[in-house]
């Protein structure tokens, strides 16, 4: 059994071990107690689940599939468009046309191309989203 846990801890451990930038940023997870500074460049995921289907009419195998959400959050002031467009497109690169692990030894496809969003500046952090369409089967 799959379930969508198991499919947001595999999506976030490849994207932790696969991180293209040097040094690593930080990861901000829903739920989870960050504080970034001031200046800090980071991470923030979002996971979108769509409600699971079933394959055929008889019944049988299931699909899971949805969005994992990367932003790519800078600071205001001093990060430009080109910059924050090439982090992102790094994020894009990172999961391009790859099968993410999962503990169970299945595999997460990634089914289409990532895709970079404009950026949004009427937050207090100014963000690059990168949607990233995954797909599993239960077969």
């Amino acid at each position: 059994m799959i379930s969508d846990a198991d499919i947001f801890r595999a999506l976030s451990a490849f994207l932790e071990q696969h991180q293209p930038f040097s040094p690593a940023l930080r990861i901000a997870y829903p739920k989870m107690n960050f504080k970034p500074s001031n200046k800090e460049k980071y991470l923030r995921v979002s996971f979108l689940p769509t409600p699971t289907q079933t394959m055929f009419l008889a019944g049988g195998d299931d699909s899971h599939s949805g969005t994992f959400q990367v932003d790519v959050c800078v600071p205001a002031e001093d990060t430009g468009l080109p910059e924050v467009l090439d982090m992102a497109a790094a994020i894009v690169g990172t999961f391009m046309s790859e099968r993410v692990p999962m503990s169970n030894g299945r595999k997460i496809k990634i089914g289409t191309a990532p895709r970079v969003a404009a950026m949004v500046t009427d937050s207090v952090r100014p963000f690059v989203p990168v949607s990233i369409p995954y797909q599993i089967s239960t077969s």
